[in-house]
């Protein structure tokens, strides 16, 4: 059977106003580079990136699941061989409820993993005190792990602006 020539679309060749036709044998190397030269630029993007939880629904649920997936970010990060800041966590409405000591065993596996993921420092988890003295929660209430911020919407503006994205 003949070898048929491969086209392949570069983007670094966008430009030229050709397709480009290589025998296959010739693209199985520079192609595999192209992809490891990708692969490790993307992994230098990520480890360089910040994050910042984006908590809008308030529930348990959705922290929990937040929370999940900042485990499965820097699990991933640190399978690529890349170390990654805590994940912030600026939390200023009801799910903080869920974390306070005297709720502790109704909400026992999240605020297990709260502490878990702290204490690996996947995770970086600061309350609103503004939010705590407006439903008249006392921040010893919290368990040590968490950290309080002076006003949350404040905080989170603060490291938006110090580059950290949503995930």
């Amino acid at each position: 059977m003949p070898r048929r020539p491969v086209a392949v679309d570069l983007p670094f060749l966008s430009d030229w106003r050709f397709p480009v036709t290589l025998p296959f044998r010739l693209l199985i190397v520079p192609l595999s580079f192209l992809l490891a030269l990708s692969c490790w630029a993307q992994g230098e993007q990520s480890a360089a990136t910040r994050y910042l939880a984006s908590i809008e629904l308030h529930t348990a649920e959705e922290l929990t699941e937040a929370m999940q997936r900042a485990e499965h970010i820097h699990l991933e990060a640190r399978a690529g061989g890349h170390e990654l800041e805590p994940i912030a966590f600026v939390l200023h409405g009801p799910e903080v409820i869920s974390l306070l000591t005297p709720n502790y065993d109704s909400n026992r596996p999240l605020v297990d993993l709260a502490a878990r993921l702290s204490a690996l420092k996947y995770i970086d988890l600061k309350v609103c005190r503004r939010w705590l003295g407006g439903n008249s929660i006392d921040a010893a209430d919290l368990p040590p792990f968490i950290g309080t911020v002076p006003y949350g919407v404040e905080e989170t503006q603060r490291l938006m602006s110090d580059d950290y994205v949503y995930f």
